[in-house]
């Protein structure tokens, strides 16, 4: 069957019901105006800019809807539930739009469109409650790893219960090390082990790392993994296991509910990932409740993370205010002490080592309202950030990073906003360059197809805003664009560490690390923790 062009059904459409769309979908921000543009053009830049998903966009269906009546009839006699009359179209006929669905297909075959804008369904998500069954082989931890493993198991089995952070740099496994010392405390225990996580990528990492981890070792006691983020709702089912839950939506719990006093009286260990965010105030009466104070402690809490600080300096408040609520205990491997761990992996090829490129970005003025944010969050504001993403030679400078490398690697990049990275993304497509945008907006069946399609080498570039700073596994990862600058030098060793991984892990030996330098001057290589490093000397190793 030959198809219409998608661009085609939108350019026979009357130029202000086209530029009517251009403003909904906002595109003068991003693409230019649409004022003295013919529709031929706009209506090529509507579906080049969201690609398969346009017609997601219920203005665009509606329009199509409205001004041709042959299909419109075609679909609305296919569709009984639905009123004949042309004023009850479109809302009634498609109050829903679902990705790959039947109508979605049905949609395009009356209107002659390529089936690929009906979308595709989503993979199917990982059950609630997943009982696990062996094999599967792991090869073994690493010599550092182990200590590292031996370590958590070691504070888990204290009594009275104790607390402490471990840390490895970004790349080394800290969630494979962790799970495995997990593993062993609950063949002797027992109980559920409460693994909170900040993001839904952190989420399904650590549980996916659990289960190949379990298949490995084949432990004496059902496996199961409960999950709790996102969408996934609690399950009654507390006997054992292991819970991943998202900080946000186990923080949002009553804790008066006879179902949470359950599981909290169920758990036997709590790991932070992530944690040095464990003490923001969102969550610090979060920890607390589960795991009680210092001097009156209720269960074990082991801490997780590459960045064992916080703020912009490691003698900052925030930093000293970590540092007590993991009680001075810092656990790392004892090759490590007193070596840059980051310098000590790369020698052995485990961490890539990094060639760091700059290219020159724009000069910008800030307003004193901007500096003021910036010197009380430690962080460029969000209008800020919108200033920068959206200046087109800055934005020229970021797409020849791909389109001029001739090796044609797969990258990361970091937007500064939502506009941006889909700018970007847009820009590198009508270049021959497959690219993605992920953003806090993207549905979640497209945020796992895209992941998925970059970690198989399909795609080769992402483009994200502040999604896969972490919990982003893909050693496949040559590139990383800083196209957002950043006052944080825990944020930018979080985003580097993305392409961290070395030859022993799957990566290779260099990653190349394009910062586009504006009049910020931003960091230089990472330290990991050695640059907090002061801070825990005098607690316990």
């Amino acid at each position: 069957m030959s198809y219409y062009t998608l661009e085609s059904w939108l350019a026979e459409l009357e130029h202000e019901e086209l530029r009517a769309i251009w403003k909904q979908l906002k595109l003068d921000e991003s693409i230019g105006p649409a004022k003295g543009r013919p529709c031929a053009s706009l209506a090529r830049d509507i579906v080049g800019f969201y690609d398969t998903e346009t017609l997601s966009h219920s203005c665009v269906r509606s329009a199509l809807l409205y001004a041709f009546e042959k299909p419109a009839v075609k679909l609305c006699q296919q569709h009984d539930r639905v009123s004949r009359r042309m004023k009850d179209w479109p809302d009634k006929l498609y109050p829903v739009w679902r990705r790959g669905s039947l109508w979605a297909h049905r949609f395009c075959k009356a209107f002659e469109i390529d089936p690929i804008y009906a979308g595709s369904a989503p993979l199917a998500k990982p059950p609630v409650l997943e009982h696990l069954e062996p094999p599967r082989k792991l090869s073994k931890l690493l010599d550092f790893q182990q200590d590292l493993s031996r370590q958590i198991l070691s504070l888990l089995q204290q009594k009275p219960p104790m607390r402490g952070m471990a840390s490895l740099p970004t790349g080394a496994g800290k969630t494979r090390t962790a799970i495995e010392a997990v593993l062993r405390f609950q063949a002797a225990t027992g109980g559920i082990v409460l693994w909170i996580a900040t993001t839904n990528e952190i989420c399904e990492q650590a549980a996916s790392t659990y289960k190949a981890v379990y298949q490995s070792m084949k432990p004496e006691f059902e496996g199961k993994i409960h999950r709790f983020w996102g969408s996934y709702t609690l399950q009654k089912e507390f006997d054992a296991g292991f819970m991943v839950a998202g900080v946000q939506k186990l923080a949002r719990l009553n804790p008066k509910d006879a179902a949470v006093k359950e599981l909290f009286a169920s758990v036997s260990a709590v790991i932070f990932d992530e944690a040095h965010h464990a003490v923001a105030p969102t969550y610090k009466k979060l920890v607390k409740g589960l795991v009680g104070t210092i001097k009156a402690p209720t269960r074990p809490l082991v801490g997780l993370t590459a960045t064992p600080g916080r703020g912009v300096t490691s003698v900052g408040a925030s930093t000293k205010e970590l540092v007590r609520a993991f009680d001075r205990r810092l656990l790392t491997p004892e090759r490590f002490k007193n070596k840059n761990p980051v310098k000590v992996l790369q020698d052995e090829g485990i961490l890539s080592r990094i060639e760091k490129k700059r290219k020159q970005g724009i000069h910008f003025s800030l307003s004193k309202a901007e500096q003021d944010y910036i010197e009380q969050f430690g962080s460029f504001s969000p209008r800020l950030l919108d200033r920068v993403g959206k200046v087109p030679e800055r934005n020229k400078i970021i797409i020849e990073q791909i389109t001029r490398d001739p090796t044609e690697q797969q990258a990361l990049v970091f937007a500064c906003d939502v506009r941006q990275a889909e700018a970007l993304a847009y820009q590198w497509r009508a270049r021959n360059v497959s690219a993605r945008a992920i953003t806090a907006t993207t549905h979640q069946a497209l945020r796992r197809r895209w992941i998925h399609e970059f970690s198989i080498g399909k795609l080769r570039v992402l483009v994200n805003v502040g999604t896969l700073t972490t919990g982003f596994d893909a050693p496949i990862v040559r590139r990383v664009i800083m196209a957002r600058p950043t006052t944080s030098p825990i944020l930018f060793e979080q985003m580097i560490g993305r392409g961290l991984r070395g030859p022993k892990f799957g990566g290779t030996k260099k990653c190349t690390i394009v910062d586009i330098v504006d009049s910020f001057e931003l960091y230089g290589s990472p330290q990991s923790f050695t640059r907090f490093e002061r801070d825990w000397m005098h607690g316990k190793r």
